[in-house]
């Protein structure tokens, strides 16, 4: 019962990390474009960065118990791959709705935002962190 709660709060804390980190990246996606004329590829790469950055230091600040045997060095390391490939898949899904079914571009990376939360909760949860509880 315990742990069950924990993992609820575990999630909330997590998806609000989550807001926070996306309206970053977000925000840091739109002034790109439309005040440096960045192609939305480049912003998008830039964007991600940033926020995978901030989004690291919260989660193992605030977010994940810690039982890894890593470095924090190769902890980091880990949460980049875990980020890298989640980029090529909202790469993908933002090519999808821009190019091919000409979506809104904001739409499209407000959907591709959305379909990657759940699958880097628990990448992040058991792999980078261990935290099993």
């Amino acid at each position: 019962m315990i742990t069950k709660i924990f993992f609820n709060i575990q999630i909330l804390k997590y998806f609000f990390n989550g807001i926070a980190t996306a309206t970053i990246e977000f925000f840091i996606f739109f002034i790109l474009i439309n005040y440096f004329d960045f192609l939305w590829y480049l912003a998008q790469l830039f964007s991600i960065l940033i926020a995978i950055l901030f989004n690291f230091y919260i989660c193992k600040k605030y977010i994940f118990k810690s039982n890894s045997e890593f470095t924090q060095l190769n902890q980091y390391l880990l949460f980049i791959t875990i980020s890298f490939a989640t980029i090529m898949i909202n790469f993908l899904i933002l090519y999808l709705f821009i190019e091919v079914f000409l979506f809104n571009i904001y739409l499209s990376k407000i959907i591709s935002m959305a379909s990657m939360f759940m699958i880097n909760f628990f990448m992040k949860k058991i792999i980078v962190f261990n935290d099993r509880d």
